[in-house]
């Protein structure tokens, strides 16, 4: 069972119906500033908390924040890294045994960093690895170049870059990684006016075939002072069922629910249970939810494939988990589940 995402993000395409991207994964550091990262255990869609060397304090929350939630996360230590793994439970459509890679899938990776003030760090950046099994791609500012770009680790060849690109410039780096039979591609987005670009990219690479479960941020090699902020950590993948989302979940207000990338005019049906995360077999297959299960009258998916409702949350569920699941039926008696969520009432 994953946790409430603070938001899911969408595409903006106002002529047509948005494509729908599912959060895998998303990190915004809401942390009091001066905290070792270390131990830090925030965010939504991970496996473990943040590991940040012996001592936790391989990077530190620092202000301000750099995404408009939270602060940011700065290294600390020279060439010492932070790690996180991913929970990846429910995304067997895009892993081989546990990590993103599967041919035919596509990840969205995107964050923002820039070098510190003071810093001569010659690289820093986020890396893609596989947990206990190494670093695959390195996103961010490689070594020896000062500009964004990004380092296939397991090839060997030479870093690649965005001319006219300034690592002491803050950014909003894009990365969209697809998975093929074969080398994998990557496109780069320096800056794009939206979330998930349609533009030109600014780098398109071929990398080695590979697969990650983990991430890590790290800087180093510096002489006078080290030192990167990375924030607005988000790894996504286009959806492949439908995706339940949840906002506003304080008690005693309204919270919406919403559910995308549905066919348009099937039914749809929300669940929840306040005990727990299940499973429990139902004819769609096991649910993420333990009995007693409660579910909402069906709704019909709109035009855009949408189920959209407005529900007053009791105060006396303040403090409470609740946890949900929707269900698209195509025919009676079948159909496809969304994600599960947790959603930690306030």
């Amino acid at each position: 069972m994953r946790n409430l995402p603070l938001a899911l993000l969408f595409a903006i395409a106002p002529a047509v119906p948005a494509q729908v991207f599912e959060t895998i994964s998303t990190e915004t550091f809401e942390y009091p500033a001066g905290t070792p990262l270390g131990a830090l255990a925030g965010g939504f869609g991970w496996a473990f908390e943040w590991y940040s060397g012996a001592t936790g304090g391989n990077a530190l929350v620092t202000a301000p924040g750099l995404d408009g939630a939270g602060l940011r996360a700065s290294s600390a230590v020279d060439n010492g890294g932070s790690w996180r793994a991913l929970q990846l439970d429910g995304f067997d459509v895009i892993t081989d045994f546990g990590q993103i890679g599967k041919d035919g899938t596509a990840v969205f990776v995107s964050f923002w960093c820039q070098r510190a003030a003071g810093s001569d760090d010659d690289y820093g950046g986020l890396s893609l690895y596989i947990r206990f099994g190494g670093e695959q791609l390195f996103l961010g500012s490689p070594s020896f170049t000062q500009e964004w770009g990004l380092h296939d680790i397991l090839s060997g060849a030479a870093p690649a870059t965005v001319p006219g690109t300034d690592c002491d410039n803050l950014a909003r780096l894009v990365y969209e990684i697809t998975f093929n039979t074969g080398a994998d591609r990557v496109r780069m987005w320096v800056d794009p006016p939206a979330l998930y670009p349609v533009t030109p990219p600014d780098l398109d690479v071929a990398v080695s075939d590979f697969h990650f479960n983990e991430i890590r941020i790290q800087s180093g090699n510096s002489a006078a002072g080290t030192g990167f902020h990375f924030d607005g950590i988000v790894i996504d993948t286009p959806a492949f069922r439908p995706v339940l989302g949840v906002s506003n979940a304080a008690a005693g207000q309204v919270a919406h629910l919403s559910v995308r990338n549905c066919f348009p005019g099937n039914q749809v049906v929300i669940a929840y249970s306040l005990t727990g995360a299940g499973p429990t077999t139902t004819p769609l297959g096991n649910v993420s939810l333990s009995p007693p299960i409660t579910q909402l009258a069906p709704a019909t998916a709109d035009q855009n494939g949408e189920v959209h409702r407005n529900v007053t949350v009791p105060a006396a569920l303040a403090g409470r988990t609740v946890w949900t699941q929707a269900a698209e039926f195509i025919t009676p008696g079948s159909g496809t589940l969304s994600n599960p969520l947790a959603v930690q009432v306030q």
